[in-house]
């Protein structure tokens, strides 16, 4: 039992490794992802396009102070009130990997602004 949970841990962290090497002429594009994840840290997303799972810092949520609501299990904005949970679509861009310590660190990228609608009087 125990040299197969090993076998399954090692090849777990073969996968994942890679998955980082594959990705390593792919740091700065911009991918569509969900929230796989959430912590107080940050949110955990999956790129569906190859199956990655990477970390978006909470630091890199500039637009707003986020608060971890463990209850909800969800992140909120304080000011605008702006929530990821579970599921949440989002755009991000990749921005650092680690062979390592196997991680992959993604940014979320900024929905375009609005175009403004001209009053006329």
């Amino acid at each position: 039992m125990e040299r197969e949970r090993r076998g399954e841990t090692a090849e777990r962290e073969s996968l994942l490794w890679k998955k980082i090497v594959f990705l390593k002429d792919k740091v700065g594009r911009e991918f569509s992802a969900y929230v796989s994840g959430v912590a107080a840290f940050g949110l955990f997303v999956m790129v569906p396009e190859y199956l990655v799972e990477g970390l978006v810092p909470i630091g890199s949520l500039t637009d707003d102070f986020y608060v971890y609501e463990q209850k909800e299990h969800r992140l909120r904005g304080r000011k605008q009130g702006k929530v990821y949970r579970l599921g949440d679509p989002m755009k991000v861009k990749l921005t650092g990997l680690d062979e390592v310590l196997r991680r992959v660190d993604f940014r979320p990228v900024a929905a375009p602004a609005e175009p403004r609608k001209s009053r006329r009087r």
